[in-house]
């Protein structure tokens, strides 16, 4: 993404936003995610949700890990009560009802790897009308499913699928590709074409790419980012990002600008950090520095 475009996004989200606007000109994001073996990851996406600038954040988790999770986000969250079995969450007309108040939804950092789950995704999928971002489990039960779900997505939908290399081999369906992304240009834009989604490739240099286009973003490789963690921070940002900021720019440059920035800080903080003592936590001050400097 060009230097302009990038200080276009940020100054009118971050920098100029209307004196008189209310809360709900920016956004409600909902968070699905989370079980007992996997806890911290819808934890580690709310944390950076809360820097994107959505105006509310409702997270969804198992019963089970409910303490554990809103121990560990912003206080200002809203625990969202879908009805579940265990570890799965069930759509039904609760879930409709949730559903219907969000502006963008993410679903699948941490949640368990059930069949019921599976069902709730592809129901989700056939009902949600906003932005909706598949992410790790999402994206696993996805494959599993050879992403016929896609095929029922609703029509006014605008899906994001953000896979690591090793996701996408397994959506794609093809495992002879290695670690540069991109090699994976082509078959990703096949199935951006097909199914009418939008893809993050993340890796040490990512690509977004559409059923129109490709930008690969050229990024210096941030050791930070080659931990567990760094995937749900992303995709929480976007998330938030997304609630409110396609009124006014469009999902492939939100999503180019969420994935540079993110990369920054996980560069800046890497001075601090170097090496083998940054962490995804390590990036959050520095995300937000990036996000309000030079009024």
């Amino acid at each position: 993404m060009n230097h302009e475009r990038k200080k276009e996004i940020h100054e009118l989200l971050y920098l100029r936003r209307d004196e008189q606007g209310i809360k709900s000109d920016f956004g409600m994001t909902l968070l699905i995610g989370g079980c007992l073996d996997y806890p911290g990851a819808i934890a580690i996406s709310s944390s950076y949700c809360s820097l994107s600038g959505t105006a509310f954040q409702e997270v969804a988790v198992p019963r089970s890990i409910y303490e554990i999770v809103f121990s560990r986000i912003t206080k200002t969250a809203i625990a969202s009560n879908f009805h579940q079995e265990e570890e799965s969450f069930l759509f039904d007309e609760k879930a409709e009802k949730i559903l219907s108040k969000a502006t963008s939804v993410l679903i699948g950092n941490g949640i368990a790897r059930t069949e019921k789950n599976a069902t709730f995704l592809e129901k989700l999928i056939s009902f949600y009308p906003g932005n909706l971002i598949l992410d790790a489990t999402a994206l696993a039960l996805l494959a599993e499913k050879d992403s016929l779900p896609l095929q029922k997505k609703n029509p006014n939908s605008c899906i994001l699928l953000t896979p690591h290399l090793g996701e996408a081999k397994r959506l794609f369906r093809c495992d002879n590709l290695g670690r540069n992304p991109k090699d994976y240009v082509p078959l990703a834009q096949e199935y951006a074409k097909r199914y009418d989604v939008t893809l993050l490739l993340k890796s040490y240099s990512s690509i977004v790419v559409d059923k129109e286009k490709a930008e690969c973003l050229e990024e210096e490789p941030a050791c930070a980012l080659g931990k567990a963690g760094s995937g749900d921070a992303l995709a929480g940002f976007l998330a938030g990002l997304l609630s409110y900021g396609t009124k006014t720019f469009s999902l492939f440059d939100l999503t180019c600008f969420a994935s540079e920035v993110f990369h920054q800080a996980a560069k800046e903080s890497e001075k601090d950090f170097p090496g083998a003592l940054s962490d995804v936590e390590s990036i959050l001050p520095y995300l937000k520095n990036l996000l309000s400097y030079r009024r």
